[in-house]
């Protein structure tokens, strides 16, 4: 009976020794992979943070207005006091109503419109600081009209957009700076980003960046919207690097 006894008490013992390997095995495993572990959620939360801070920095204001001329005979108008009433700048781009690029120039406040089509008689006009002025040569003399007589503001819009512009200026200032662009995004030294803009016409746009083989690279492609330079807003899509 006593043989017995301590037979099943050493049977224990063995079962409770065999478990306390087992745990310290698997906080030793764990503890190697731990590191790992965090540092792809650390990779993948930087993926995260750069599409914000990005798609921000991509982004500027983006202005509409629309406007009706009483007078579609004329092949020229002269949208007289314009600039003031609307609160533009001269960094503007103007279409017809079939959005067709028209010749324009500003001229102190007045906004002057060389016409594509003589029946013309309704123009949106688009400003951003990213638009160069509207200064064509192509212009002819013009009927000017006046304000709330010759011609109506219709609408007035402002937004935020992602404009092509920016994506380049940011492409340049990668490419001259990387690590003046990785401290402007708080970037730590040991990880490394890229990024590839897909226009509208499938191009592809990027900075000059290389990824060695075997490294963990995480990705994250999504669509947007651009203002092109053209003024025109299309889709495309951006796809960040992060490793």
């Amino acid at each position: 009976m006593e043989k017995k006894g301590i037979g099943k008490k050493g049977s224990h013992v063995g079962i409770v020794i065999s478990f306390v390997i087992f745990i310290i095995f698997l906080v030793f495993v764990f503890s190697i992979l731990q590191p790992k572990l965090n540092f792809g959620e650390n990779k993948q939360s930087v993926v995260d943070y750069l599409r914000l801070e990005l798609v921000a920095n991509f982004s500027g204001n983006f202005t509409t207005v629309f406007v009706n001329a009483t007078d579609p005979t004329d092949a020229c108008v002269k949208l007289s006091a314009f600039l003031t009433n609307a609160s533009l700048s001269s960094r503007i781009i103007v279409q017809n109503e079939s959005s067709v690029m028209q010749d324009a120039r500003v001229v102190g406040n007045d906004l002057e419109i060389n016409k594509a089509n003589m029946n013309d008689f309704f123009f949106k006009v688009y400003e951003s600081d990213l638009f160069s002025n509207a200064n064509s040569t192509d212009i002819p003399t013009c009927n000017a009209l006046a304000p709330m007589q010759g011609y109506f503001i219709t609408l007035e819009s402002r937004e935020t957009q992602i404009f092509e512009q920016s994506i380049n200026n940011s492409i340049q200032n990668y490419n001259k700076d990387y690590n003046g662009i990785k401290n402007y995004f708080s970037i730590a030294k040991d990880t490394n980003f890229g990024f590839i803009f897909k226009d509208n016409a499938g191009a592809l746009h990027q900075p000059a960046f290389n990824i060695s083989q075997g490294v963990n690279v995480y990705t994250d492609e999504f669509p947007i919207l651009y203002v092109g330079r053209d003024g025109y807003i299309k889709p495309g899509f951006l796809t960040i690097y992060v490793w």
